[in-house]
């Protein structure tokens, strides 16, 4: 026994390039030689993999129940942008057609913005109080 062992401790100490004997030949710390007894068990009883479900179409998927309100906020969220978009050219257009200065028609709009601003902090106290 003492004879194999000291075997093994030198077949390690021969691959290993320093020659370290103390650091190829040191014995494993408690845990580790449990713990891979533990993960070989589980593996062993682990059931077999199961079939992934097969996919949906997006159509059939946009129609399910459980994304249905995620599709109707995410469509009225685009919408909106597109509209809030389409309101700022027409009012960028006009202004350039009443021959305002691009100056005034900057602080038109950080005006409208603050006033965005103003409108959800005043709403979001009301709703404190």
């Amino acid at each position: 026994m003492v004879e194999a062992d000291n075997s093994l401790s030198a077949n390690v100490a021969a691959e290993n390039d320093h020659g370290d004997e103390k650091m190829a030949s040191a014995p494993p710390a408690p845990g580790e030689e449990r713990a891979e007894e533990e993960e070989f068990e589980m593996a062993a009883a682990s059931p077999p993999e199961e079939e992934a479900p097969k996919k949906q179409s997006f159509m059939n998927a946009a129609r399910s129940k459980a994304l249905r309100p995620f599709v109707i906020i995410s469509t009225s969220y685009l919408l909106f942008t597109i509209t809030d978009g389409a309101i700022r050219m027409i009012v960028l257009l006009e202004a350039y057609q009443k021959n305002f200065s691009a100056l005034a028609v900057a602080i038109m709009f950080t005006l409208y913005e603050f006033a965005s601003v103003f409108t959800n902090v005043v709403s979001e106290n009301a709703n404190v109080l």
